[in-house]
Formats: C-alpha cells, sequence, structure tokens
C-alpha cells in the first residue's frame, strides 16, 4: 500500500532557516563501513547525499578499520587486505558515485524541525547543512587502556578486536585484558586460533556473568592472572610480553605474549545526538524498527547502535539498510514510526474505485517494490505537484499482464497511465507530453 506524508511533512523541503546553507537528500555522519555503505546505496538510488567523514571527534576517519592491519573475514579478498586500503576503496566507490564529502566533524545537530540541520564550525562561525534524512553512522570507540606502549604497538599485536585479528596469533600465546562478559567472549574465541589465553583483570573477582566463567573456566587453553593489572606493554616493533603489577603490593612480573587484546568495552560515539534523539543508558542509539530512530527521518547504522557484533561487514549491511530505509522515508512509502497503513490492498483499492466509480487519479503508475527508477519517478512526479496513485504490479493480481498488453509487449517498470497515453519506462520527455496534454 502507498503511504503519502502527512501533510504537515510532505512539502518540508519548502520551508527552510535562512541562515542554513546547501539542501541535500541524505546525509551521513560517519565514514566506516556503515557510512561509507550507506552513501554508495543513498546515491545509486539517485538521492543527493553528503558525507561527513569526521576529522578529530571520535576516532579516525574510517572507523576501527583504520587501526587494523590485516582484513581477511571481509568478504571478496581472498588474500586479505588491509584496513585502511578497504575504507579507502569503500571512499573512492563512494565518490564514483557522486557522494560529496567534507572531511570535518559535525558540531551540532538541529532534528526538531524540518528540513533536518547539521552544522560543522564553532558557535561563531558555523556553517549549516539541510537534508530530508540523516544517517547516524559514528561508530563506537573502543576503550584502551591508555599506556604510550599500547598506542605504538596497536596493530602490531595490540587489538581489540578478536575475530579480526586472531588468526594472525594461531598457535602462539597472547593475553585478554578485562573481565567482563565480552572479554571472556572474545578469550574463548582466541583458544580456536591460539595455543594458550592468559586472561589479565586488575580485579580478584570476574564482572562476566555466571556462564561465561564457567565455559571459560572450563576451557583448557585459558589461564588467570586476577588481581594483575597491565603495567606496560613490552616490544620494539611487535608485541613481546605484558608487564604486569599487583596493585595492592606493586609487585610486577613479566609474562611472555605475542598479543595483547584489551576487551575493556566500547563507547558509542554519540554525545553529538544527546537530546535530539533516544539513547540507552550506555549511550547507543535506539532503533525502534529496521534502522529507524524515534526522530523521523533520522537512522542509524553500525557499531553506534550495535553492541553485540561489531563487525565490518554487519556495519556495512546496516548502511545498506539505512540508505534503503531513509530512501523510502523520503519517497514516502513509510515515514515516522514505519507503521503507517489503511488496512486496505491496493488490489481492494482499486476495486473500490471501479465499485463507487469514483474519478481515477490523473496518473497511475505501476511499479515494484525496488525499483530504482520508480522511486526518481515517484520523487519528479512529487516535484511537479502531480498527484498519482501507485500499483504495485507484484501485490496486485493481473497487474503485470495490463502492463504487458496496454503497453505493447513491454515488460518493465514504471509504466505510466496519463489520461488515454501510455508510458513505458521513466522516459521524462514523453511523461512531460502526457502530462502537458492532460
Amino acid at each position: 500500500m502507498h503511504v503519502t506524508w502527512p501533510p504537515e511533512q510532505r512539502n518540508f523541503y519548502i520551508m527552510s532557516d535562512n541562515t542554513l546553507g546547501r539542501r541535500f537528500d541524505v546525509v551521513v555522519v560517519g565514514s566506516g563501513p556503515a557510512g561509507w555503505t550507506a552513501a554508495i546505496y543513498a546515491a545509486r538510488a539517485s538521492l543527493k547525499t553528503l558525507i561527513f567523514t569526521g576529522l578529530h571527534a571520535g576516532g579516525l576517519p574510517g572507523g576501527q578499520l583504520m587501526l587494523t592491519s590485516d582484513v581477511e573475514n571481509y568478504p571478496g579478498f581472498d588474500d586479505g587486505i588491509l584496513g585502511p586500503e578497504l575504507m579507502d576503496r569503500m571512499r573512492r566507490q563512494a565518490l564514483r558515485f557522486g557522494v560529496e564529502l567534507i572531511e570535518d566533524d559535525v558540531t551540532r545537530v538541529d532534528f526538531g524541525g524540518r528540513p533536518l540541520a547539521v552544522y560543522t564550525g564553532s558557535a561563531a562561525d558555523e556553517t549549516g547543512y539541510q537534508t530530508k534524512s540523516v544517517i547516524i553512522a559514528t561508530g563506537a570507540s573502543a576503550l584502551w587502556l591508555g599506556l604510550p606502549s599500547e598506542a605504538r604497538l596497536r596493530g602490531r599485536g595490540v587489538s581489540s578486536c578478536a575475530t579480526c585479528d586472531g588468526f594472525f596469533f594461531r598457535g602462539q600465546e597472547i593475553a585478554v585484558v578485562g573481565g567482563g562478559d565480552s572479554a571472556l567472549e572474545e578469550a574463548i574465541y582466541l583458544t580456536r586460533h591460539v595455543a594458550k589465553v592468559t586472561i589479565v583483570h586488575r580485579r580478584d573477582e570476574l564482572r562476566a556473568s555466571k556462564i561465561m566463567q564457567d565455559r571459560a573456566r572450563a576451557n583448557p587453553k585459558i589461564a588467570w592472572a586476577l588481581g594483575r593489572e597491565v603495567a606496560e606493554i613490552v616490544g620494539d616493533d611487535r608485541v613481546e610480553g605484558v608487564t604486569l603489577r599487583d596493585p595492592r603490593t606493586g609487585e610486577a612480573s613479566l609474562l611472555p605474549v605475542a598479543g595483547v587484546f584489551v576487551a575493556i568495552g566500547h563507547r558509542p560515539n554519540t554525545d553529538l545526538f544527546r537530546g535530539q534523539i533516544d539513547l540507552d543508558p550506555e549511550g547507543y542509539v535506539v532503533t525502534s524498527a529496521h534502522t529507524a530512530t524515534n526522530v523521523p527521518g533520522v537512522f542509524a547504522a553500525g557499531d553506534v547502535r550495535d553492541r553485540r557484533y561489531r563487525q565490518a561487514i554487519t556495519a556495512a549491511g546496516e548502511g545498506c539498510q539505512a540508505a534503503l530505509d531513509a530512501e523510502e522515508y523520503i519517497s514516502g512509502e513509510i515515514w515516522t514510526a514505519w507503521s503507517v497503513d489503511d488496512g486496505e490492498t491496493v488490489a481492494e483499492e482499486i476495486g473500490r474505485f471501479v465499485a463507487t466509480g469514483s474519478a481515477q487519479p490523473r496518473v497511475r503508475m505501476y511499479t515494484t517494490s525496488w525499483c530504482p527508477d520508480c522511486s526518481v519517478a515517484k520523487r519528479y512526479l512529487r516535484q511537479l505537484g502531480v498527484d498519482y496513485e501507485e500499483i504495485d504490479i507484484e501485490e496486485t493480481p493481473g497487474a503485470a499482464d495490463l502492463v504487458e498488453t496496454w503497453s505493447g509487449g513491454y515488460r518493465t517498470v514504471p509504466t505510466f497511465v496519463v489520461g488515454d497515453e501510455i508510458v513505458v519506462d521513466f522516459d521524462r520527455e514523453a511523461l512531460d507530453r502526457a502530462l502537458a496534454a492532460a
């Protein structure tokens, strides 16, 4: 069932704050796998798309993959690929489809009105951008120990992602730092590859759930260094060990390991959006259905809402979903809480028109659900202020055969009925002529 925007939102793009600058269909905030994928999908749907890569806030532009060396679990790269190279390829792919790029931090957003607005710069020197929809893909930042040696050896044996990097340490001994469920999950996973995992936790008791503790303690490859904290990570060009210290006595000892996996938690990069959208107690974006937030037109994808998987491939998948959701929102097919439906199918509505003898819409357009030309055509008709009725041939029995008969054998959508004329495919000139004649 096609659902039009409510009157107060249908023409929101005309309303504007004169202090704001350029207008876009989609603004993506964040340039990790979720952000770049969302931008690619939005641009390929002929939506005017702008992406803010970030600069200083929320970690490196490109996300956590910029801190990863070889990535061997992203599909399509049989020999693996460097994390930064993967992000650069996504960037180049997005730019190829016409995505506009601003290498700066978004400093403020305003989701309280229409159009939505995002800002860069300081309060004294702001630049604003108007948009119909926003996709939040700012990711999450791994919490680190804060040691200079940790920063120096990151990617050279220091990691925050076991599923990303664990395979590189097969047959070796490593340490996992942390005492929660995430740390124990990482440790158990790593035992698939390594010879031994030592879990280092500064307290004598773990914070993890009992079931996770039981699983870890039953694993013969896991050893324990409880009541110890990491004082230093040892090594010049790669990790060779960690210096452990007893916080009560100050006693130090050396634990020889080839890798250190830090699993003391993640922090979603959502400070920018506090007070604008719903966040959970830990700061992750709350989505009510699909990737939609509680604010119509605002969507979220990737680690900014995903506390469980935190993988490049799952983030990219959510970026795709968010872009498709944004496209549906902009086209008017779905809006607000994703629950608009008067209960009447297209076939029932057509039957009602016939039964009552009601006047037919000026334009009838036959479409399918995921037809990109159909989405563009709908936007074009709305820009012209043309009323139309949409009929999905997949949902309406006999519609496909009817289109083929009317069009003289064509099997393609969109197909338009304008008065007595049939326009096949999104031929803009032919459609304009038919509209003018009608």
